[in-house]
């Protein structure tokens, strides 16, 4: 039980109301004075804040008193987003408390009435899984909303005409040939209009009842397609671990734009989107438009290029024309403007050049996937994440946990006893001993990425048995493990000793083609 501190009527809420009436001067005193502090002693100050919202919420509920804590957080982020270098990671205004989907319900149905009080007003203090949870409601209640409307229309309907009642399904249906996925996706999805419900896959020819499987199955093989080096969609960034777009003028708007809805599409049925995107496509995501200043962390080597360029200075023969040799036409040979390649820059262009090549990184082909990407994700729950939450939910996370990937693992058949076997024993001894990237690749063996999905990782650990039609010549050490990907399960044979079951461990993470979707 939490204790509302004894000075919490008489001094504390006081002082916050006096602090928080301050006159905007006296207020940027104040905020520069925060600023100052020591981390342990901010840190201190949020803590304070949050221990009191929380006591109050376990006793009798005060909203007057719980909306001067959150305003004092509100400032206390504020001052910490501020500085140059944050004085505290902006995750340590976090409320775990409330990462409760009742809860979330509750607070979420009060934001939308926004007359009610509401934690969303403060969404610093929600944490990228909290925001997760508000997104999964916020799309829950708004399909049953459109069947309340559907089921209304329906039954005037057969009123009207006498006919039977058919509910149209609640759910985005594709169906797809795994033989042309690429094609079939991008046709399947152009004219859709409502892109908001949950996404399914049906692929032709197949029993799947797609439960989160076959979606699964079908993003993995899509994405794939996707950073095809033939497809000329995206490209890897020099200097920097990640991807951004081609911009090849031999890809249609029209096609980014499909590839954003797909990443939307998975993004909001809680798919890993694993494409290594910089945090500067988040930020334009969310609405902000990017800069020079972006495209130093987008792309360092042409950053760094386009300054010389800029700083260089004529002497002589020496000119812009004759040392740079280029006209308005991007590494790629992508026209800048219109007869670009017959245009040679020159000291008085250059700047125009710099300006045109900038926007052309920063904004052709990726306002088109934004634009994709918004028609599904145009939630306002959207408007509470930061850039690095969207990226944290979208792409799943690093904050790698292993012991408490044992503790959730389960297992089945004759794994899936009190004593565990020893082969698990042996799995896992020899599994916290791979090395950190090899823990890595067991994820993207498993899962099909290396990273967590923000609703935490689950695996399944079943037995597998040699194939009768080997019969003696192969022994059971011989096979190597084997994961279904789609399912997050690995199916392990009973080896015959832990040295054995580590070198086939080994040699299937590093294998391609020992795994099934």
């Amino acid at each position: 039980m939490v204790l509302i501190p004894e000075n919490l009527d008489s001094l504390l809420l006081p002082f916050i109301e006096k602090l928080l009436a301050l006159d905007e001067y006296s207020s940027r005193i104040l905020d520069r004075w925060y600023q100052s502090l020591e981390s342990g002693f901010f840190l201190a100050l949020i803590e304070k804040c949050r221990k009191c919202i929380i006591a109050i919420m376990a006793s009798i509920f005060c909203e007057q008193d719980v909306t001067s804590l959150l305003k004092m957080m509100e400032k206390l982020y504020k001052v910490n987003e501020s500085c140059a270098e944050s004085i505290v990671s902006f995750s340590e205004f976090y409320m775990p408390e409330l990462c409760i989907a009742e809860v979330l319900e509750f607070d979420y149905r009060n934001w939308v009435a926004t007359e009610r009080f509401s934690f969303c007003c403060y969404p610093f203090v929600f944490s990228t899984k909290a925001k997760a949870l508000l997104l999964q409601i916020d799309m829950n209640l708004r399909i049953d909303e459109e069947n309340i409307v559907d089921d209304i229309f329906m039954r005037n309907l057969a009123a009207l005409w006498g006919i039977e009642e058919q509910m149209e399904s609640t759910c985005l249906i594709v169906n797809i040939r795994r033989d042309h996925l690429f094609e079939d996706a991008i046709k399947k999805i152009e004219d859709v209009e409502n892109l908001k419900r949950p996404f399914r896959v049906k692929f032709v020819g197949e029993d799947g009842i797609d439960e989160r499987g076959v979606r699964k199955d079908f993003f993995l093989h899509l994405f794939e397609e996707l950073l095809d080096p033939k497809r000329k969609l995206l490209r890897p960034c020099e200097e920097v671990d990640h991807l951004w777009f081609s911009c090849d003028e031999c890809v249609s708007d029209d096609m980014y734009r499909v590839v954003g809805i797909y990443c939307g599409l998975a993004v909001n049925n809680g798919v890993v989107l694993d494409m290594n995107f910089p945090l500067e496509l988040y930020k334009k995501l969310l609405g902000a438009d990017l800069t020079r200043l972006d495209l130093k962390q987008i792309d360092p080597v042409l950053d760094r290029k386009l300054q010389i360029l800029a700083e260089f200075v004529e002497n002589g023969e020496n000119t812009v024309e004759n040392t740079f040799c280029r006209d308005f036409t991007t590494d790629a040979s992508t026209e800048l403007i219109e007869n670009g390649k017959n245009i040679a820059v020159a000291a008085e262009n250059r700047n125009d050049y710099i300006n045109a090549y900038v926007d052309h990184v920063l904004h052709k082909s990726v306002d088109a996937f934004a634009n994709g990407f918004q028609r599904v994700c145009d939630s306002k729950v959207f408007k509470l994440y930061r850039p690095e939450e969207l990226m944290e939910m979208a792409g799943g996370s690093k904050n790698y946990d292993w012991r408490e990937l044992e503790k959730v693992t389960r297992y089945t058949g004759e794994y899936n006893l009190t004593r565990k076997p020893k082969v698990i024993v042996w799995f896992w001894k020899v599994f916290h001993c791979l090395s950190q990237d090899e823990k890595e690749e067991f994820l993207r063996f498993t899962t099909g990425s290396s990273k967590i999905p923000i609703q935490g990782l689950e695996l399944t650990i079943q037995p597998k048995m040699k194939n009768e039609s080997d019969g003696d010549a192969v022994s059971i050490n011989d096979y190597l493990p084997f994961a279904r990907t789609c399912f997050n399960i690995l199916e392990l044979l009973p080896y015959e000793s832990k040295a054995t079951l580590k070198t086939q461990l080994k040699k299937a993470i590093k294998t391609e083609g020992f795994h099934a979707y």
